[in-house]
């Protein structure tokens, strides 16, 4: 009996991406029947029965199953034949490309917000975070972490600048790669500009999550008068205020509220002094 009597077809595969399974599969008749084992970088591989799985099928059809590929398993791999003839081998590669993109996070203004990616490579690359094309340095506000696999970047978030784009880098002795992700941070709406001593005034906010409603508040312009509630279920950027006493003065304040909670009170710089009907 010769090797000749060994038959095999193997195909590679290429264009996989991380967390998929890889199958091989070779057809190999011989007589005697053939030993089959399948080897990696030159070592032989055993099944685990999860990350790895060889199997044997009628026919002589003979399979290689690597679940949950990343790029550590792209590489050559052998599958070879013997039998009291000799012996016939067949190489295939495996390429997986990784799943370089990083989610879109969004945070509270104030809190602990987590940038996270996973990028694999030989040698270990070196990692680097950057925002804005400038390099981020580890410190009292940014913390970086790394187990050769998943890359987490922390921010201690503390002004509405800090969301934006933040890249990862990877780089090693084999070139570089990069994937980025857009921080958004929400926070209790803010007013862009004063209220004005107007009558009738609107007011707007500048905020990224949803005004459920405004609060507004009036002040009798006398000594050690105290705040009372108008309404805290306004949805519009107007209201009237009712019960005003004409030729005295008020104050007024407003604050807009959303699921993250209240903003800063506006305040008329003055006391305002009612001739006619108000509107605010």
């Amino acid at each position: 009996v010769t090797t000749d009597e060994i038959h095999q077809t193997v195909y590679s595969v290429k264009g996989l991406t991380e967390g998929s399974n890889a199958t091989f599969v070779c057809k190999i008749t011989g007589q005697p029947k053939p030993v089959i084992k399948w080897f990696k970088r030159g070592k032989e591989i055993q099944a685990d029965g999860t990350k790895i799985k060889i199997q044997e099928f009628k026919g002589g059809y003979h399979q290689l199953v690597i679940a949950d590929c990343d790029t550590e398993d792209s590489t050559v791999y052998q599958i070879r034949a013997t039998n009291q003839g000799g012996s016939i081998s067949a190489t295939v590669s495996l390429d997986v490309e990784s799943k370089l993109s990083m989610d879109e996070v969004t945070a509270k203004l104030g809190q602990t917000a987590t940038l996270k990616c996973q990028i694999i490579g030989r040698p270990i690359p070196e990692i680097k975070w950057y925002k804005g094309g400038k390099e981020i340095k580890e410190g009292r506000k940014y913390a970086a972490t790394s187990d050769g696999r998943n890359h987490t970047l922390t921010i201690s978030t503390d002004q509405q600048e800090d969301e934006g784009l933040y890249t990862c880098k990877a780089v090693n002795e084999a070139g570089e790669c990069e994937t980025s992700g857009t921080l958004v941070l929400e926070a209790a709406p803010q007013f862009p500009v004063p209220l004005k001593d107007k009558f009738f005034a609107t007011c707007g906010s500048t905020v990224r999550s949803m005004i459920t409603n405004y609060i507004v508040e009036k002040r009798e312009d006398k000594e050690g008068a105290e705040w009372e509630l108008v309404s805290s279920s306004i949805t519009g950027t107007s209201c009237r205020i009712p019960n005003l006493v004409e030729n005295e003065g008020y104050f007024f304040r407003v604050s807009a509220q959303n699921r993250y909670g209240n903003s800063e009170s506006l305040e008329t710089p003055s006391a305002i002094l009612i001739k006619s009907q108000l509107r605010k």
